[in-house]
């Protein structure tokens, strides 16, 4: 680790890093998203000339390769985004005088007990939780974790939430009465990775619609529900001459009955529950998440729609692979496992529900990387811990997210204009809502259009009367739980 510290200052990677770290001057550059000209970083506003003297910053996360390489790398890794993770840590290391580490690994639905049998107990094991939001945002319940917006924090002045390196929009609509306890952003490669998009096979777009440009259509605020079901619609080939759509076809659109249709539904502007008056109420039935389920009923039952199950996951990026569907609304990180040798793909947002919603809007798999510090951290160690996390979500956004885009995913993303516009407008709303992400203690709420995506508007309204007292205990419970911690 020595000699490659010493060769990284030799050449001067590592000065460059710290000070486009350390850069407090007025004359600061200016602002931009990942991948863009890459003499504008976005510094953190951390004071200069910090030192914590050697304080460690212990993590604790789930076993996932993906999110562990989001806090460390090793030093011998080989590929680029590993070693920009690495340059990250070495800069913040050097200039906050910290010690990063990950000190313990569990499957993804035990970080949050593990996490609490810690807490509850008074111990210091970890200064980070890095949870899977599905299994662990109900970890923030009855005090485990600080009030990131709370005065032990704020009054320290490190962490700026308003900076784009952090999901804003994410972490207030996940908070209650003004205390977030979870951050996510680009210091979460399952952040970057996690957002849902649509996959567009070019070479059958432009076999099927020559004078059409599919960029055009999404620059232009057109691609929405009706224009995807119109578009699937004439994309259907028979191939084995069966007559019935089935396995070995080429069709317009494939999806299945698990989390993909979370970012289509959430994509279209559907909410399931909201702040109104200080108290959260379920939104699911409301005239929005109506009219989806009228537009979803209407796409996956046209022949040219393939729905697999859950136990199929693979089929759909498999097949798109393959050359075998026009259209695929999936998350980022498909492409980097599934398209490595595709060269005739366009990513684009997800679809809005019509012209008429504002934007494009784009969810994240519910098993993204969230941060939290456990309440039973002591105080006096809260400035090397936020200033950590303020630091490396600052790293990530100007080091590891660019090359996560250029090479993860074999998008050519600082010389293709086009490929740079789409990721912003899939990065510029990412959203959820807080029955969202609390969808797993309030009895996968979340899922209701995997289990309904052929029901329509008439369905849900009956299954929403029957399941709201059930849904709004559950909401009860939680609430009274956040509020022992604000």
């Amino acid at each position: 680790m020595r000699k490659l510290l010493s060769i990284l200052l030799a050449t001067g990677m590592l000065c460059g890093l710290l000070a486009a770290c350390t850069d407090t001057s007025e004359d600061k550059p200016k602002e931009t998203l990942p991948g863009g000209d890459q003499s504008t970083e976005v510094t953190d506003d951390l004071p200069a000339n910090l030192n914590f003297e050697g304080q460690d910053i212990k993590i604790l996360c789930c076993d996932e390769e993906i999110t562990i390489l989001s806090f460390v790398a090793d030093e011998e890794a080989e590929d680029v985004v590993s070693s920009a993770v690495y340059q990250r840590n070495q800069a913040i290391e050097q200039r906050l005088g910290v010690t990063i580490e990950v000190v313990e690994t569990v499957d993804h639905e035990s970080v949050a007990s593990t996490a609490e049998l810690i807490i509850q107990a008074g111990g210091e094991d970890y200064d980070i939780i890095g949870g899977y939001q599905y299994f662990s945002v109900g970890l923030a319940l009855n005090g485990n974790l600080y009030n990131l917006k709370g005065a032990d924090i704020a009054d320290i002045g490190y962490l700026n939430f308003s900076k784009p390196y952090w999901s804003t929009q994410f972490i207030d609509n996940i908070a209650l009465d003004g205390a977030a306890y979870w951050a996510t952003g680009d210091i979460s490669l399952r952040y970057t990775s996690g957002m849902y998009c649509t996959f567009v096979n070019t070479t059958l777009f432009n076999e099927y619609f020559p004078e059409e440009d599919i960029y055009d259509i999404a620059r232009n605020g057109k691609w929405t529900m009706d224009q995807l079901t119109t578009m699937s619609s004439k994309a259907w080939n028979d191939v084995n001459g069966s007559q019935v759509p089935d396995d070995g076809d080429q069709f317009g659109f494939i999806t299945g009955s698990y989390d993909l249709l979370d970012g289509l539904a959430v994509g279209c502007g559907v909410t399931f529950g909201a702040i109104q008056d200080g108290e959260i109420v379920i939104t699911l039935g409301n005239n929005t998440s109506m009219t989806f389920a009228d537009k979803l009923k209407a796409l996956t039952q046209q022949d040219s729609t393939r729905v697999v199950s859950v136990m199929e996951q693979s089929w759909c990026p498999e097949n798109f692979a393959a050359g075998n569907a026009l259209f695929l609304v999936d998350k980022l990180m498909t492409a980097e496992s599934y398209f490595g040798e595709m060269d005739d793909y366009a990513i684009i947002p997800s679809p809005k529900l019509d012209e008429y919603q504002p934007t494009y809007l784009t969810t994240l798999q519910d098993g993204i990387t969230i941060l939290g510090i456990p309440s039973s951290i002591p105080s006096e160690k809260l400035p090397g811990i936020c200033a950590t996390m303020e630091a490396m979500a600052a790293g990530s956004y100007n080091i590891v997210t660019p090359k996560y885009y250029e090479s993860a995913l074999k998008i050519q993303y600082t010389r293709d204009e086009a490929s740079r516009e789409m990721i912003d407008l899939i990065r510029e709303n990412v959203t959820t809502d807080f029955v969202f992400a609390y969808s797993h203690e309030v009895n996968d709420i979340a899922w209701y259009f995997r289990n309904n995506y052929t029901g329509g508007s008439s369905i849900m309204n009956r299954q929403v009367k029957s399941k709201k007292p059930t849904w709004n205990s559950s909401i009860e419970t939680i609430v009274n739980g956040l509020r022992v911690g604000a």
